[in-house]
């Protein structure tokens, strides 16, 4: 506009000075006339210029909430590798509106499983971070879960039977974790609401699946309690309420104890940031659990060679007779 305004004020100084034709205008008219066109081309100039003053700066569009990938913990290989946590960042429908993100990381990455391994320990620690007033909608709750790789497990119930105990049903678990535990800052029902819990699967029973469970839930209800009461005993299935600890409802930490009969995998651990019983953040890892050394070497001869694996054995175990042999020989003489 500001070009237009001025081409149009330029052009009319030489049409008035035209107008004259060959006679000489008065000066008093020229005057006039010259008068007339700056006066024009200045409201020209200002008509353009105005516009362009008024205009609001343009409002840069809200870029959208990425994941946060977090910092290596001090468990981290030199090489790089490990785990992070990755928090969601902003849920839908949340009542902290994406104000506050979960900050975590682990004390370790992974975990070595050697000829002595007898169990470990696994710190989760971490903060909230808020990007404004803390929200009021209910309490803060921090629950945390590690879940073990599934496995495919048959249920069978015994009864006994004119004096014997025999098989009569079971039932047919498609999945179920090989490790489940579950951290919270406070009791589970009041931290996390029910349906919550079903959207994101926090709880034991939310982690098994069953096709035969699903097609008669009344009689397969007795074998899943059966199922997780025998996981507890083995302690690969623990629920700790009140284990997290919450300081200022900023800080958190927490220590999940792993048993001795850890099953190979990947184990997924899980933070989740609650507020009224809703979650309002999560965040999620993956923490590799391996056999290393000479189990590893032997466990994976076996499975990859298993011919190698059992001449070997029989190698040994003749090797292993003759020396015996050889000794009580040596004593009887």
């Amino acid at each position: 506009m500001r070009r237009r305004g001025g081409q149009r004020a330029a052009c009319r100084t030489p049409d008035a000075q035209g107008s004259a034709g060959g006679r000489r205008p008065p000066r008093i008219a020229l005057k006039a006339v010259l008068l007339a066109g700056a006066l024009l081309a200045g409201a020209a100039v200002m008509t353009a210029a105005a516009p362009e003053s008024t205009v609001p700066p343009r409002a840069t569009p809200p870029q959208a909430s990425t994941p946060v990938r977090l910092a290596q913990g001090a468990g981290g290989g030199a090489d790089g590798s490990g785990s992070a946590f990755v928090s969601e960042g902003v849920l839908p429908g949340s009542p902290g509106k994406g104000r506050e993100r979960i900050v975590a990381d682990l004390d370790q990455n992974r975990v070595a499983i050697t000829a002595g391994f007898d169990g470990s320990e696994i710190f989760v620690f971490g903060a909230v971070k808020r990007t404004g007033p803390e929200p009021v909608s209910g309490p803060l709750g921090v629950a945390i879960t590690l879940v073990g790789p599934p496995e495919k497990i048959i249920v069978r119930k015994k009864e006994r039977v004119k004096g014997l105990w025999i098989n009569r049903d079971s039932l047919v678990i498609e999945a179920a974790p090989s490790f489940y535990a579950l951290a919270t800052s406070g009791p589970l029902e009041q931290l996390v609401a029910e349906d919550e819990r079903l959207r994101y699967r926090i709880g034991i029973r939310q982690q098994i699946f069953s096709l035969e469970g699903i097609e008669k839930a009344a009689q397969a209800a007795p074998f899943i309690e059966a199922l997780i009461r025998l996981q507890e005993k083995k302690g690969v299935y623990r629920i700790l309420e009140g284990a997290v600890q919450l300081s200022e409802a900023t800080l958190f930490h927490a220590r999940i104890p792993l048993p001795a009969n850890l099953t190979e995998g990947d184990y997924e651990a899980r933070i989740f940031l609650t507020r009224g019983g809703q979650v309002v953040d999560r965040a999620e890892t993956t923490i590799p659990v391996h056999k290393v050394g000479l189990e590893r070497w032997i466990w994976r001869l076996a499975h990859e060679h298993p011919l190698t694996y059992g001449l070997l054995a029989i190698a040994l175990a003749a090797l292993t007779g003759w020396i015996a042999a050889t000794f009580f020989a040596i004593l009887r003489r």
